[in-house]
């Protein structure tokens, strides 16, 4: 009796960053061949190093950080690489990098890495707010929870500056209150928008938030009056 074994089609082999982390089930079985090559087609073109089809071509050595002395873990690439994809045409892929994304977050993630997660989630949702009905409230569950962990973040950041550049930075901005502003304040929400511009200058984000507290103020001294 004939082995059939011997006759079964290798699964394909994916190389490069893909195949290195791990991802290769997950990529065949999620994207057809037209995501695929859209996707590498972006994150190729938007390589400054010009390294090519280093995404599912060749070997890949470089550890998932490859900056010295910071983080950058898997949900925070998967959802970095989701922000090339984000426009109306493409962000189905968007989306799947990023549902692939919020798989991978756990407790022991690094605080400054969750904070720039959350800081690209934001902007691909935000950005299909008028496209898909669900997005705004997922941007806006992310503008929270960034809010959420921006002090200890600001507070390890500013360390990591000690460390290395013997100064901290006070020009870092937030989009979480930001752009949680922006929504109340479209919504007419005036008095929690006002809130949140309170609580970004007293942790001093940067923005300008005097003219933003300024401009809500007149805003709910008319509701006020009617």
């Amino acid at each position: 009796m004939r082995n059939l074994s011997l006759f079964k089609r290798k699964p394909k082999e994916v190389g490069g960053v893909i195949g290195a982390w791990g991802l290769s089930e997950w990529w065949l079985s999620e994207f057809t061949v037209e995501e695929q090559n859209q996707l590498v087609d972006k994150l190729v073109k938007s390589d400054m190093f010009q390294r090519g089809n280093i995404y599912t071509k060749g070997e890949y050595y470089y550890d998932i950080s490859e900056l010295p002395g910071e983080l950058i873990s898997l949900p925070r690439r998967l959802i970095s690489w989701a922000t090339f994809v984000q426009k109306p045409e493409t962000r189905h892929i968007a989306y799947k990098l990023a549902n692939m994304a919020e798989s991978l977050i756990n407790d022991q993630m690094d605080i400054v890495d969750l904070y720039f997660y959350y800081h690209n989630k934001i902007g691909v949702y935000y950005r299909n707010r008028n496209e898909d009905p669900d997005s705004l409230d997922i941007a806006i569950e992310a503008c929270k929870k960034q809010i959420e962990i921006a002090p200890d973040a600001k507070a390890e950041m500013h360390k990591r500056d000690l460390e290395r550049f013997g100064e901290t930075r006070y020009d870092i901005g937030n989009v979480g209150f930001k752009q949680l502003r922006i929504i109340e304040e479209k919504r007419g929400n005036y008095q929690e928008a006002l809130k949140l511009s309170h609580d970004a200058k007293k942790q001093r984000w940067a923005g300008n938030w005097d003219k933003d507290i300024e401009r809500l103020h007149k805003k709910l001294n008319k509701t006020m009056e009617k």
